[in-house]
Parts: structure tokens; C-alpha cells; sequence
């Protein structure tokens, strides 16, 4: 029975691990896509109106201009 607690505990630990890493590398992703692929923005205010309304979110791609149009 002793073994078996151990197996257990053993268990959780390498599922709260796993947890941890599967965490850690989607925030790494995350923030390696908004660094070097798109940013979001929040348009804060009134100078693009009509265009772009205040309060209004936009994804700014910035590998146009490295790659060009």
C-alpha cells in the first residue's frame, strides 16, 4: 500500500510539472507571436473617426514591413 501512495503522489507531481510547462510555453508563445507577428492596439481616441471608432481594438501585422506588401 506504501507503493502505491508513493505512485500517487509521484503521479500528481509530474501532472502539476506538466501543468507548469504547458503553461509556461503557451505564455512564451503568446508573447514571441505579439513581439515579432501581430500587436493589438486599442484606438484610444477620436482622430481616426470615422475610420476606426474610440474604444475600438485592431491587430497591427508586423511583418509587413520586413517582407514588404
Amino acid at each position: 500500500m506504501n507503493d502505491e501512495g508513493q505512485e500517487r503522489s509521484k503521479s500528481a507531481g509530474s501532472s502539476v510539472l506538466e501543468l507548469v510547462v504547458i503553461v509556461a510555453v503557451a505564455l512564451g508563445l503568446a508573447l514571441l507571436i505579439q513581439a515579432l507577428v501581430v500587436k493589438p492596439y486599442r484606438i484610444p481616441s477620436e482622430s481616426m473617426v470615422p475610420t476606426l471608432q474610440v474604444g475600438q481594438r485592431v491587430l497591427v501585422n508586423r511583418l509587413a514591413p520586413r517582407f514588404g506588401d
